[in-house]
């Protein structure tokens, strides 16, 4: 909390549970004229091979700053509503929480319940707006602080901030460079709160699309799409849970960086899925054929295995010369 209540503009319950949100309330927390009077978070999970129960870093932060701390596993059917009314604030301010709230809990503020969402709305409603936007091969994204509504992510916007892609970023990579803009933005928008919420601008419904959540099956790669869209998956599900692939329909490889290869790369000898090494600009390099055109393969991960470069891959694996198909995994 700020020290100086004089300073306060804004007593704010802030919800959110992964790193990425307690990057950003570590940001506020530095801001005396915001004042972080609760917080409200996922409830711990088991982690490790210990199974320890673990905090969210929200909550782990939270602590380590003396904020009171609130923690439900279903917010809608644990009672926050009635626990959460009894400590007012001006805002609910939402960022990676992992949980919608409902019109009891939407109605508690004050003024209102605002939401940062990592897109420029109405584009990519949803749960995995980066590795979203990076699945379908944007070259543009950012950052929308909404209002929050009783539907998802349709609420009216307060400010955007845009952030050009990198087309080689993955969602690390692009995690990272959308913080700085992100923590500005939500700066500046809280200390002149006022100015920017008369003039919310109601989203462009003709223009919503939505986006689903991330899981583990996004991960086979059909080799049969073109090497553009195989390219965007990979970085998509980079760090997780990583785009996937099967030698001779046996091994798992998991396929952890790609590029668009230069001219000179001949796959046209090759069937679909097949790796191959091929010479070119004075060095071997590991290629992959797919259903349109090919793609370098510049690191990949063998089951069991630490992560190879593809040069590397092609010495130990490739050593004759002779190509690995790789394609989904065998029927057992």
């Amino acid at each position: 909390m700020s020290e100086s209540k004089s300073e306060i503009q804004m007593r704010i319950a802030y919800f959110g549970s992964p790193q990425i949100s307690a990057t950003l309330l570590e940001s506020l927390l530095d801001v005396p004229q915001l004042s972080i009077e609760y917080v409200v978070s996922n409830v711990d999970s088991r982690k490790g091979r210990s199974g320890r129960l673990t905090p969210t870093p929200v909550v782990a932060l939270a602590q380590e700053r003396g904020l009171p701390v609130f923690r439900f596993e279903h917010p809608g059917r644990d009672g926050a509503a009635g626990v959460l009314a009894e400590r007012p604030v001006d805002l609910f301010f939402v960022f990676a929480y992992g949980h919608i709230l409902d019109a009891r809990l939407l109605s508690l503020p004050e003024r209102d319940a605002v939401n940062l969402h990592a897109s420029l709305l109405p584009l990519l409603r949803g749960a995995s707006p980066i590795q979203s936007a990076l699945l379908q091969g944007f070259e543009e994204t950012g950052w929308s602080l909404q209002l929050m509504s009783r539907r998802m992510d349709a609420g009216d916007v307060l400010a955007r901030v845009t952030l050009k892609i990198d087309p080689d970023w993955n969602s690390d990579e692009l995690t990272r460079a959308l913080m700085p803009p992100g923590l500005r933005l939500v700066r500046e928008v809280l200390l002149a709160y006022d100015r920017f919420r008369a003039r919310a601008e109601p989203q462009d419904e003709s223009r919503a699309t939505y986006c689903k959540k991330i899981d583990a099956t996004n991960g086979d790669i059909d080799w049969n799409q073109d090497a553009f869209a195989i390219h965007n998956q990979v970085r998509a599900l980079n760090p997780w849970p990583m785009a996937r692939s099967y030698i001779e329909g046996q091994q798992m490889i998991q396929i952890l960086r790609t590029r668009h290869p230069g001219p000179g790369v001949d796959e046209t000898r090759h069937s679909v899925g097949t790796l191959f090494g091929q010479k070119l600009e004075g060095s071997r390099r590991l290629y992959v054929r797919c259903g349109g055109g090919a793609l370098e393969i510049l690191e990949l991960r063998p089951e069991n295995r630490k992560a190879l470069t593809g040069q590397s891959f092609l010495n130990g694996y490739l050593k004759a010369g002779a190509p690995l198909q790789l394609g989904p995994r065998a029927a057992r």
